[in-house]
């Protein structure tokens, strides 16, 4: 499986954050598809890789059109998988790619696959349950975690996705602790998944939070 591109959550009040998040992510994750889901387009230059959408045709937001704008363009793209964050949460280390393939592997295995959790990102061991494990890393499906679909940058299957912007809540609090149970009015069969990178366990420290020295996405 390629890497899928990358979608930033953005708008016209986080310009001064484009050139920062595009630069951390060409430098730890070279080669990237980067798209920039914003508005009015800024009068600065972006690397050759990065693509700015103009949402609501170049206008500036609607608040309350916001998830529908967003929406509107993502149905309008094939990417079965996509990778997906707001424009603040970018990448602050070199990307591990042996765990990076490993997990895009995992993902065209597995059709149930609908968000593989990305870097930095661990639960409680009550809040999951382990599914795939070996000398390096162990694979493991979120259960009762209240932030199933949390905004923290994750390899998304796009149509689940769009279930949470067609909700048209317009708010991120919506999407982190509601966004399951707009997923799951339409699709019933997917799970959630995350790993862990077992060189960097502490066992000093609890049983989540513990791959923070690497970053998986």
């Amino acid at each position: 499986m390629e890497i899928p591109p990358l979608y930033l959550l953005s708008s016209d009040f986080s310009h001064d954050i484009t050139p920062i998040s595009c630069y951390l992510f060409n430098k730890y994750l070279p080669n990237l598809n980067i798209n920039i889901l914003s508005y009015t387009k800024p009068d600065f230059t972006l690397p050759s890789n990065v693509n700015f959408i103009e949402l609501n045709n170049g206008n500036k937001r609607i608040k309350n059109n916001w998830f529908m704008d967003n929406y509107n363009y993502l149905n309008s793209i094939d990417d079965e998988y996509i990778m997906f964050c707001p424009d603040d949460n970018t990448i602050i280390d070199y990307v591990n790619m042996d765990a990076f393939n490993y997990v895009l592997d995992f993902i065209k295995m597995n059709k149930d696959v609908g968000i593989f959790y990305g870097f930095d990102y661990d639960i409680k061991d009550n809040q999951k349950k382990f599914i795939q494990e070996n000398d390096l890393y162990k694979i493991w499906e979120v259960t009762n975690f209240s932030h199933k679909t949390t905004s923290t940058l994750s390899i998304w299957k796009r149509k689940l996705l769009l279930e949470i912007f067609k909700s048209k809540q317009n708010n991120l609090t919506h999407f982190e602790l509601h966004g399951w149970n707009d997923i799951l009015k339409t699709y019933k069969n997917y799970k959630v998944y995350g790993m862990t990178i077992k060189q960097f366990i502490n066992k000093n420290q609890p049983s989540y939070n513990q791959n923070y020295k690497v970053s998986v996405l």
